[in-house]
């Protein structure tokens, strides 16, 4: 693995910033939003929701803590894992081109540096379900308290917020969540015992 100090590691680093600032970009609405729904953001001219936010933002709140309770074995691939087709007509190759780390990036970083991979070949398949895990976790939680914004402003009325949520929330969280899953699948296939021994 080329090193995150070295030239490729700080250059994959800048390159990785693009689809990261998407997903600031989508965090910094949801708080934008939430200000707005409590007053202090709010401007004179957009009257106050109807419904009260406290409840919904609670509610928000407690969906994606829902994430902390779901078993191991939900992150076990399913059948359709293994064979990934649904994943690719739903585009989650060409996804994956732009994501961190992705295709695009690392073929730009070897344009350069020629030796640059993000994983080692002895520790890849371990490290990349590590990851794979994690980030499936926290976009899936990011994900559920997205779904319950979006249902407060729905009830609020505010559609715009509603449409603008909910779609950032399909690209910046549902999509990562897909690809992990597609990618957990290929290591199975691949390596169960590693996708075993990481799910514990």
């Amino acid at each position: 693995m080329i090193e995150g100090g070295s030239p490729a590691g700080r250059l994959a680093g800048r390159l990785n910033n693009v689809p990261f600032a998407l997903f600031a970009i989508w965090l910094s609405s949801l708080l934008l939003f939430w200000l707005k729904a409590f007053g202090p953001l709010r401007s004179f001219g957009t009257a106050p929701p109807e419904t009260a936010p406290w409840p919904w933002l609670a509610g928000s709140a407690a969906l994606a803590a829902c994430v902390l309770l779901l078993p191991r074995a939900y992150y076990l691939p399913a059948r359709f894992d293994l064979g990934g087709r649904v994943y690719e007509v739903l585009g989650i190759r060409r996804f994956r081109a732009v994501m961190a780390n992705g295709d695009i990036i690392n073929r730009l970083v070897r344009r350069r540096h020629s030796a640059y991979v993000v994983h080692s070949k002895g520790s890849r398949l371990d490290t990349a379900a590590v990851e794979g895990l994690k980030s499936e976790r926290a976009h899936l939680f990011f994900m559920l308290f997205g779904i319950g914004t979006s249902g407060f402003a729905i009830a609020a009325g505010w559609t715009a917020w509603a449409a603008w949520l909910g779609l950032g929330n399909i690209l910046v969280n549902l999509y990562p969540i897909l690809l992990q899953r597609y990618t957990r699948g290929r290591i199975w296939r691949i390596s169960p015992d590693t996708v075993r021994r990481v799910l514990g």
